[in-house]
């Protein structure tokens, strides 16, 4: 899912606009037919779904009244130029001209998260003097070898007198051997680095420990930091958590709870939410499942509807 909130653009002459006052041709029935197109763009934008809406959400959108006339309302609205038919569901007309596609929105999401990810590692990794070997650009410096100075690729159109190359080849001489005496001390460096522990066990949860800083930054809720320290503490040493997974969890719920603009009083404690281990609702495989059971629901909905008899 994107991150952050998700707002529909409506115009505020909304209601004078040419197709929906075309909508008066029906009488007391165009107020549910205008509820549904906007209902039909709040499922778009809800579901990144670059203003397509099948079929079967129609009759959802419309509850309580019936899928039948669910269906008979979006062909009114197909038939004013609001929505188009398309294979399995409609079409929202001119989405693309209010609202970015869904590539696009996570794309800003990804680059968002990796400013953030960025601006973490300058801060604790290099300003701190603490890397991480998990970090990307941690791993990217570690990555790369040191090169040596080579006295002879750095040459000139120009020939130098034999006895100014002869003073070259000594200074480059004295060069390398400096170069190489610094290489060996840079690697030597690395290596205590990438053995040294990117946190020690007792900054864990401390405002330098990066990891707990990332988490608190991105929590909808700041209340009882000294009880989110403890839980965190103890999910991460005791029970073994990677702190990346617990970071996700927490952009994913904070995302969600904007986007459904949730009262800070109905959002858990972070301290409530680490020991819930809440992230693993918010993980790959349970996002998944979500969507299965939801688009499994739709299809009971349907089955069992006496509308359909």
């Amino acid at each position: 899912m994107p991150a952050g909130e998700l707002h529909l653009q409506l115009a505020v002459n909304f209601p004078d606009n040419r197709k929906v006052r075309a909508l008066v041709r029906y009488g007391r029935e165009a107020r549910a037919i205008r509820d549904l197109y906007v209902q039909m763009c709040l499922y778009a934008k809800g579901n990144l779904s670059d203003g397509f809406v099948p079929d079967e959400q129609v009759g959802l959108l419309v509850y309580p009244d019936t899928e039948k006339n669910g269906r008979r309302d979006a062909g009114r609205l197909a038939e004013v130029d609001l929505i188009e038919r398309w294979e399995g569901g409609w079409y929202i007309a001119g989405w693309f001209d209010r609202n970015s596609s869904r590539d696009d929105v996570r794309q800003k999401s990804e680059a968002k998260a990796r400013g953030a990810r960025l601006a973490n590692h300058r801060r604790w990794h290099i300003e701190h003097g603490n890397p991480d070997p998990r970090c990307e650009w941690c791993q990217s410096k570690d990555q790369n070898t040191d090169q040596t100075t080579d006295p002879n690729s750095d040459q000139t159109s120009d020939q130098s007198p034999e006895s100014d190359r002869v003073g070259q080849v000594k200074r480059s001489d004295s060069t390398e051997s400096e170069s190489y005496t610094e290489s060996e001390s840079e690697s030597e460096t690395k290596a205590r680095d990438r053995q040294k522990p990117a946190v020690s066990q007792k900054s864990i949860g401390s405002d330098d420990d990066p990891d707990f800083s990332a988490f608190w930054g991105v929590y909808p809720r700041k209340d009882a930091k000294g009880q989110a320290r403890e839980t965190w503490r103890k999910m991460v040493i005791t029970k073994k958590t990677d702190p990346k997974d617990i970071i996700l969890g927490a952009e994913r719920f904070a995302d969600d709870c904007h986007r459904q603009a949730i009262e800070r009083k109905y959002i858990a404690h972070p301290s409530t939410w680490l020991n819930g281990e809440r992230w693993l609702e918010w993980s790959d495989e349970a996002l998944a499942a979500k969507a299965a059971e939801a688009a499994a629901a739709v299809r009971q909905v349907r089955s069992n509807s006496p509308w359909n008899n």
